[in-house]
């Protein structure tokens, strides 16, 4: 006979996973907040990437190269 809150009461392990597993999310949860915190609280700032995108409407074909456009042409051919 097994009376609840016995220490001696039979738990097969499926049952014993269940029970653990609202508490090993929990701990992980909190264990890995703890770290993006901390990661983030030593991260130097990085100065931000400012892009700037041209879309020129009606330019004919290869009509940018390093004659017309060096920087354009410097873009199109580096990245």
């Amino acid at each position: 006979m097994t009376v609840m809150g016995d220490p001696q009461s039979s738990f097969s392990p499926e049952t014993l996973e269940l029970r653990m597993r609202p508490l090993l999310f929990l701990a992980t949860k909190i264990l890995s907040t703890t770290f993006a915190f901390a990661a983030f609280a030593q991260a130097p700032a990085a100065p931000p990437h400012n892009v700037v995108l041209f879309v020129a409407d009606g330019l004919r074909f290869r009509m940018v190269d390093d004659r017309t456009a060096p920087t354009m042409a410097a873009v199109a051919r580096e990245g």
